[in-house]
C-alpha cells in the first residue's frame, strides 16, 4: 500500500512540477495571426467592410484566446463550431446594435447541426418579438423554410421570407 502511496504522489508531483506555469502560451503571435488570416477569409464573403470585419475579428480571437487557452485544435470541431456560434450571437447583442454593420447573405447548406443551431434561435429569440415559440410552431417552421430553400439556408433570411413562414406556421398553430 505505501508502494502504491508513493507511486500516486510521484506522479501527482512530476505532474504538478510538469505544469502549464512551465511551459508557452499555445497562442503565439504566429499561432493567433494563422488563424486571423483563416477567419478573416471566412467572414470577407459575409462582412465585406475591412474595418468591420476588423473589429469582428479582433473580438473573436480574443474570445479564443479566452476561453480555449491550449488552442482551438484543443478541442473538437463540433465544440469549436458551438463556441463560434455562441461568440457569433455575443458579439451580435454587443456590437451590432451600437453601429449598423451591412452584412451580406450567403447560403449555409442544411445539416442537422444547422438545423439545431437555427432551433435554438428561433426558441430563445422567438424571431425578435419576445415571445416565446412552441416547439412545434418552431418545427414547422423549420420545415416551411427548408421547403422553400431544399439545399441550402440564406443566412441571415430575407425578412419578407421569415414573415411569411413564421405567420403560416403561427396560423397553423
Amino acid at each position: 500500500m505505501k508502494t502504491y502511496l508513493s507511486v500516486i504522489f510521484l506522479n501527482l508531483l512530476f505532474v504538478c512540477c510538469n505544469s502549464s506555469e512551465n511551459k508557452e502560451s499555445v497562442w503565439t503571435t504566429a499561432y493567433e495571426a494563422k488563424w486571423h488570416r483563416q477567419i478573416d477569409s471566412e467572414l470577407k464573403l459575409r462582412l465585406p467592410d475591412d474595418d468591420d470585419r476588423e473589429d469582428m475579428l479582433n473580438y473573436i480571437i480574443k474570445r479564443f484566446k479566452t476561453e480555449l487557452p491550449n488552442g482551438i485544435e484543443s478541442v473538437s470541431a463540433d465544440s469549436v463550431n458551438k463556441l463560434s456560434v455562441k461568440i457569433g450571437k455575443d458579439y451580435a447583442y454587443s456590437h451590432v446594435s451600437k453601429k449598423h454593420l451591412d452584412i451580406v447573405p450567403a447560403t449555409t447548406a442544411w445539416t442537422k447541426q444547422m438545423e439545431q443551431l437555427l432551433r435554438e434561435a428561433f426558441l430563445t429569440d422567438s424571431l425578435g418579438t419576445g415571445n416565446k415559440l412552441s416547439v412545434e410552431t418552431c418545427n414547422c417552421i423549420i420545415r416551411k423554410l427548408k421547403k422553400t430553400y431544399p439545399d441550402s439556408v440564406i443566412l441571415p433570411f430575407p425578412k419578407d421570407v421569415i414573415d411569411r413562414v413564421a405567420y403560416e406556421c403561427a396560423d397553423n398553430q
